[in-house]
């Protein structure tokens, strides 16, 4: 699913519906696990830095502890009053960002006439093409020759 563009939604969003869309899941439930993720990541890693620098000398569990509390209380923020634009915009930026979560992008294979890709004009690129036309004219030869490609076993 395409996450729509800001300028045609209505602020602030519903929490359902804004968390299917930072998440770009069809369903709520989809979006569960994901929007947790964001959630800790986003909002776990400042406040952690905040209670680290105000309790210097706790417990690792404790800090933990509250952290959790206080991202519990910013998903129930969300729930009550959904998301306004920059809540929204935030969310959707450092969702993005994280590790595997950013659109796939479809990378697209540049051919000359030949079938071959499109190479700079350096000479070792130069070369590769040469070295690749080579290969093709072969096995476009022995293509014809035996009514199917066969690869040559070396020992």
């Amino acid at each position: 699913m395409k996450r729509p563009p800001t300028t045609d939604l209505k602020f602030p969003l519903k929490y359902e519906k804004g968390k299917r869309f930072i998440t770009r899941k069809d369903s709520t439930k989809e979006a569960v696990r994901p929007f947790d993720a964001l959630c800790n990541d986003l909002y776990g890693s400042k406040f952690r830095q905040y209670y680290l620098g105000k309790f210097p000398n706790s417990d690792e569990k404790v800090i933990q502890k509250l952290v959790q509390k206080r991202v519990e209380e910013m998903k129930q923020i969300f729930r009550e009053k959904g998301f306004d634009q920059q809540d929204y915009e935030q969310c959707c930026n450092h969702y993005d960002q994280m590790k595997g979560r950013a659109p796939r992008k479809k990378v697209r294979k540049r051919l000359d006439a030949m079938s071959l890709p499109k190479m700079t004009n350096t000479e070792e690129d130069k070369d590769l093409a040469r070295g690749l036309m080579l290969i093709r004219e072969h096995n476009l030869a022995k293509k014809s020759s035996s009514g199917g490609l066969k690869v040559d076993k070396t020992s």
